[in-house]
């Protein structure tokens, strides 16, 4: 993934801006690709490598003429089409969760069956839940009681699984939705009034916010900008201000940490800050 991601920073360098973009979709086309067949882990590896091709795209983007924003547009909703997704990723889980517990050494055989129906009961209802959206999640399945405490472990590891798989999907949504404008600027001088005006002419439909129970991401003018944002776990649209954590440095600032999104955040996410 940082070998695409270098790769495309150095066509920009180059001005080749097409060639930039086409690296960036290359790195994701890859984080798409892995976590099929795997599960939380896998998954969380693939999120990883599509964050290296979305990470920074401005730039990019808004060098990019209408007829290579929309075939960028093309190329990501084909490579999106075959994501895993999150119910596939959570049926390997439980199946490998499965087979690691029938494998560990240091539990007794006759437990064994125990662990695994306890286990696989909660896994399912983690996966009845999350079949819906994020904003529906609480509140969180209480862990069923057992006696390694793999139940209360897992309930974490799912947690933050689901919230990474999530604000994944915001982020693919808002490179979508800034190819659309970048196409959309490009033809028409200005920047939509709208996300209404992109459909069905530069995308099919509009894109629902993954973090709200309804409704699409959330977009307005600013000046010569625009602002684009997603209401966050907190499910609570805070006018654009971002999820903000300025504590979350040490000696110097770490923006990464500063900006991160976590499940209890509170704020909205949005573009080329979260």
């Amino acid at each position: 993934g940082k070998l695409f991601y270098f790769e495309s920073t150095m066509k920009e360098s180059a001005g080749d801006w097409k060639a930039a973009m086409d690296s960036r979709l290359d790195c994701i086309e890859m984080g798409v690709k892995i976590p099929h067949g795997n599960g939380l882990i896998g998954g969380s590896v693939g999120i990883k490598i599509q964050n290296c091709g979305k990470q920074s795209s401005g730039k990019c983007l808004s060098h990019l003429t209408a007829i290579e924003a929309k075939n960028a547009i093309e190329r990501l909703n084909g490579i999106l089409r075959t994501q895993f997704n999150w119910d596939s990723t959570m049926q390997e889980e439980i199946w490998s969760g499965q087979s690691n517990i029938m494998n560990e050494r240091t539990i007794p055989s006759f437990i064994k069956p125990y662990l695994i129906d306890n286990w696989i009961a909660y896994e399912y209802r983690w996966k009845a839940k999350t079949a819906n959206k994020f904003a529906s999640l609480q509140p969180l399945p209480n862990p069923n009681p057992d006696l390694f405490g793999y139940n209360k472990m897992f309930s974490k590891v799912n947690e933050d699984s689901f919230r990474i798989q999530t604000v994944s999907s915001a982020h693919r949504a808002f490179l979508l939705l800034e190819l659309a404008l970048q196409a959309f600027k490009m033809e028409k001088g200005r920047y939509p009034a709208s996300l209404q005006e992109l459909s069905p002419t530069y995308l099919k439909s509009l894109l629902d916010d993954p973090f709200a129970l309804t409704g699409t991401l959330i977009y307005r003018i600013e000046g010569r900008r625009y602002l684009l944002y997603s209401v966050g776990p907190d499910g609570k649209d805070d006018n654009g201000k971002a999820i903000d954590n300025p504590k979350a440095f040490g000696r110097t600032v770490d923006l990464k940490a500063r900006y991160k999104v976590n499940i209890e955040s509170k704020g909205d996410i949005v573009t080329g800050v979260n």
